[in-house]
């Protein structure tokens, strides 16, 4: 059933009470039937009435509601659910604090309190109300009195419209119209505003102070009658023609005449103002001062008259408007000539193209150009102009033309080819130069350097540009550069020679000496450093090769008492170094004049030197002198021997002017002369007498020279005999030419050769043998000779001869020995002869390998036939028993070395057999047995059988396993060289199967 609304209701109710109350009176006059149809007419009209109103109420988009005097609502349709932002059966009884804020809740309070006291209606109140959802909406509402049939005071009712939008709307109308007066306020431009008659209606505070006028008395005074007569027509037309096309204005130049009487000049720009139905209302105008413009652009004019440069103004086709007197000039026409002339005129055809091709550039762009073009003059001559030229623009900033400035740079232009032919002299003079040039900016990063800076630096120019010195240098010769760099920016002052050490991109140290000078820029501004670098790598070790050589031959002189002097011949006065005033006794204060120096000359020698220097320099006049003589020290008045040189310097007129040289204390030396002399006579003596032969020859062995001694061994009655006889040695006394030849190549190159035994002829062509030790002495002119001693030992050969006869029989009778204990052995255990056989062989191979001396290589061969000799006494069912050992039956096994030793060692072998069975199972980390020996204690030949010892065993087969093999073996030699086995017979081994293929015998 649908809601009825309280006035139908009321309606409704009044006429039933109407009928009602009639009813008794027309009782009789009128049927029950009649009223009947009456009353049902009449309540279907009302239905129908209410299903009218209801679907009007539900259609419309405003919301309406009813509530009670306490303000809770009791009726309302769809509309207001929607706006609510709630369903119908939250709002039923919904009260209105309960959709608002506590601050319109009272506002709401107040206006139902006014409506229910007045009885009047309010049509338009707006109040804010919140969603279920929370949110914010502005409600327009009208609010009337509700009263029942009695009139009575029920409630209220009203339309609620939702004006959200029309708010926020107005809010930001608002806020933009404050804004914009706020800005229309406070800019510096003039704003105002006027009716159609050109009356203000709204002017701001700019230009009120503009004109000199209070803001209200501007208000309906005429703008044009501010305007001067020629622009008060003007500016009538301009609105008249404005509010009849609505077409804005832009940048149109008037002058208004302020209060005071000025003249201001300014650029307005305007718009119409329209009411709401677009009818025109007046005009927005904005206006700029331009008055210091105007003036200006005056200044400029006269300005452009009067500067050297030339100014053209062109049209947009290239014709010229207006020139000032030094472009005219400049292209030798007058003014009036050249108004009006086209600017290609005075150009060629080329140059024309790329102007043209400028200009129109500018003018698409309407960037300002610079460029350099060539112009003819009326005479034909040409010469170069810079020209900056820009746009033109009118009022509207439509382009209109074209300006620009040319200045004449032929000038410059030649100072530019003569500034790059310097240039490039310069370049080829800092390329060419072995000097470096450098320039860095601020942080010290390379900008410019020439080809010698890289060169010294070793790097490429790509690579050294935008370097820091901090790339080459290390901290100390960095903080070095830094403090001299900011000394010279400091003061200004450039530093000339700074030392500091580079490193070179190869890694290697330079030393370099380089001058720092302040650079600026063509205002002053200081903006890097430059400078000229020298490599004194060459110098810095010429010097410290200098200090050396100094320390050296101060040094040397002290050591050799060499002092040096120098002699000014005119005054007699002489300078002395510290070692020659150790060997004078003298001290820094003694006068070193000419009397000085007699003094210290022994009074003995005195009269000679005198005469002495007076043949040199008088009469011969010799540039050189050496002199030997004696001093008194002046200290201790010793007598020394001194040996004085020098060189003397001569006037034109033969007058000695300087003399410098040296005095060296010989005292020694003539003392050791003596001795020597001496020396000689009891060392002539002693070869004369000596027992052994003594020669001397030379090196080609046609002169010799003999004592007694050598004559006699060669058969010879005396040294005079041999002289006499022996023209050549090497076809009279010596046998085999061919070893001799290698003896003379020996002494070329070592010098001398010890204990030579050859063959010689005797005088009677019966041979000897001699034993030579020979040296190559040179002797006192520059040449070589042999010196030798000789022995005869033609009776030690003999023996020697004998000895190895019976050396070789007993070797055999060892041989035979040996091949009996090892037979024995292989009695016993046929393996163990068979391994002993392959490590003899292989150990004898090895020694070979190793190039040992014969003897040796003998005595490794037969230690190996019989190194396992002390298994002999080892059971034989041990040293054959298939299965492996026990550690009892190992360790037996482990005493064959010493057993081997005990019966091998009072044989008198002429090698150390024994010493070598003992120590074959040793090794060289102290690991083997059975004393644990290292390397150091062990001998040569011991470690060459040990190895031998193991790679046999692990190829070859054992009763208690098969064999492993032979690259097993070498692996085990391998990995443990120089930690087990000795490494020089390791290698020697893993040679001789790797690479010489060496095969064990069966």
């Amino acid at each position: 059933m649908k809601l009825k609304t309280p006035s139908e209701k009321k309606i409704l109710k009044k006429t039933v009470s109407t009928r009602k109350k009639s009813k008794p009176t027309e009782k009789k006059s009128v049927n029950d039937s009649k009223a009947r149809d009456e009353i049902k007419n009449l309540k279907a009209a009302l239905h129908d009435r209410e299903e009218n109103l209801q679907t009007i109420l539900n259609n419309i988009e405003d919301g309406y509601y009813e509530s009670n005097l306490a303000g809770s609502i009791t009726f309302f349709n769809n509309s207001l659910c929607r706006i609510a932002g709630r369903t119908k059966k939250e709002i039923v009884g919904l009260n209105y604090r309960q959709y608002v804020s506590e601050k319109t809740a009272k506002e709401m309070y107040d206006v139902y309190n006014k409506v229910y006291t007045t009885g009047r209606g309010i049509k338009n109140f707006v109040y804010e109300l919140y969603t279920k959802k929370g949110e914010s909406k502005f409600i327009e509402t009208s609010i009337t009195l509700r009263k029942d049939h009695k009139e009575n005071k029920i409630g209220f009712q009203g339309i609620v419209r939702d004006i959200t939008d029309r708010k926020i709307a107005e809010d930001a109308m608002q806020k933009r119209d404050e804004r914009c007066r706020t800005i229309l306020e406070d800019i510096e431009d003039e704003y105002f505003e006027l009716d159609l008659t050109g009356n203000f209606t709204f002017v701001n505070d700019s230009l009120a102070r503009y004109l000199g006028y209070p803001k209200a008395k501007l208000i309906g005074m005429s703008f044009p009658k501010f305007c001067d007569k020629a622009f008060n027509h003007k500016m009538k037309e301009l609105f008249k023609e404005v509010s009849k096309k609505g077409t804005p204005f832009k940048n149109v130049e008037v002058s208004l005449i302020a209060n005071d009487g000025s003249v201001r000049y300014t650029k307005i720009s305007g718009t119409l103002m329209q009411s709401g139905d677009g009818k025109p209302t007046g005009f927005r105008v904005i206006s700029k001062d331009v008055t210091e413009r105007k003036k200006e652009d005056e200044r400029y004019r006269i300005l452009m008259e009067n500067i050297e440069e030339g100014y053209f103004e062109l049209d947009l086709k290239g014709n010229i408007t207006f020139v000032n007197d030094a472009h005219s000039i400049k292209l030798g026409y007058t003014r009036e000539e050249i108004i009006g002339m086209s600017f290609q005129r005075y150009m060629t055809a080329s140059m024309a193209k790329m102007a043209r091709e400028i200009y129109v550039n500018i003018y698409k762009t309407g960037q300002p150009a610079r460029y350099e073009i060539e112009y003819i003059k009326k005479n034909g001559a040409k010469h170069d102009c810079e020209v900056s030229a820009s746009i033109i623009n009118d009022a509207r900033g439509n382009p209109v033309g074209f300006r620009g400035i040319s200045l004449d740079i032929s000038g410059r232009k030649q100072m530019e080819a003569d500034l790059r032919e310097r240039d490039e002299k310069y370049k080829t003079i800092l390329d060419s130069i072995d000097n470096g040039y450098y320039e860095v900016d601020m942080a010290g990063n390379l900008t410019f350097f020439n080809d010698s800076l890289c060169r010294i630096w070793g790097y490429s120019r790509e690579e050294l540009m935008g370097m820091n010195n901090r790339h080459y240098t290390d901290e100390e010769n960095a903080k070095k550069l830094y403090e001299t760099f900011n000394k010279v920016y400091r003061t200004e002052i450039p530093t000339k020679a700074l030392d500091w050490q580079i490193r070179r991109k190869d890694g290697s140290t330079a030393f370099i000496e380089a001058s720092v000078a302040i650079r600026k820029d063509s205002t002053g501004n200081k903006i890097g450093f430059k400078g000229i670098v020298r490599d004194i790598t060459e110098r810095k070790y010429a010097e410290q090769q200098l200090r050396q050589n100094q320390f050296f031959l101060i040094k040397s002189q002290e050591v050799a008492q060499i002092g040096s002097y120098q002699v000014d011949s005119k005054t007699g006065h002489w300078i002395s170094s510290s070692t020659l005033d150790k060997i004078l006794g003298i001290d820094e204060n003694y006068q070193k004049t000419a009397q000085g120096w007699y003094n210290i000359i022994h009074p003995d020698e005195r009269k000679d030197i005198k005469r002495f220097m007076y043949e040199t320099i008088k009469i011969h006049r010799h540039h050189n002198f050496d002199k030997e003589f004696r001093i008194v020290r002046q200290n201790d008045r010793q007598e020394r021997w001194v040996n004085a040189r020098g060189e003397l310097t001569y006037d034109p007129n033969g007058n000695t002017t300087n003399m410098i040289g040296t005095i060296q204390d010989i005292t020694e030396h003539k003392r050791m002369e003596d001795e020597i002399l001496e020396s000689e006579r009891r060392y002539r003596s002693i070869i004369e007498n000596a027992q052994e032969g003594i020669f001397q020859a030379s090196t080609d062995t046609k002169r010799i020279s003999v004592n007694n001694a050598f004559a006699h061994i060669l058969g010879y009655n005396s040294p005079q005999d041999v002289y006499n006889c022996i023209s050549d040695v090497t076809k009279q006394v010596v046998v085999d030419t061919n070893e001799f030849q290698k003896v003379r190549e020996i002494l070329r190159r070592d010098g001398s050769i010890k204990s030579y035994e050859t063959q010689l002829y005797r005088k009677d062509k019966s041979l000897i043998w001699v034993s030579m030790s020979i040296t190559a002495i040179q002797d006192s002119r520059g040449g070589v000779v042999y010196h030798g001693i000789v022995e005869d030992i033609t009776p030690k050969k003999k023996l020697e001869e004998q000895r190895q006869a019976s050396l070789q029989s007993l070797r055999k009778s060892l041989g035979a020995t040996i091949n009996a204990m090892s037979a024995t052995v292989e009695a016993r255990d046929p393996y163990t002869a068979g391994h002993q056989r392959r490590v003899s062989d292989l150990a004898r191979s090895i020694a070979t390998e190793m190039k040992l001396s014969r003897d040796q290589i003998d005595c490794i061969r037969l230690a190996g036939m019989i190194h396992d000799l002390g298994k002999i006494s080892v059971p034989s069912e041990i040293l054959t028993k298939p299965t492996r050992l026990s550690n009892l039956e190992f360790e037996l096994i482990r005493t064959h070395s010493e057993a081997g030793y005990s019966i091998l060692k009072d044989i008198d072998f002429p090698w150390p057999i024994a010493r070598i069975v003992l120590e074959h199972h040793e090794r060289i980390d102290g690991s083997g047995y059975p004393n644990k020996l290292k390397a150091d204690e062990l001998l040569l030949e011991s470690k060459i059988i040990s190895i031998a010892d193991v790679v046999e065993a692990i190829s070859s087969n054992r009763p208690y396993r098969p064999a492993v093999g032979i690259n097993a073996a070498l692996e085990e030699i391998e990995k443990n060289k120089g930690i087990l086995y000795d490494r020089a017979a390791a290698e020697a081994c893993l040679k001789l199967f790797r690479e010489k293929h060496y095969k064990m015998p069966d």
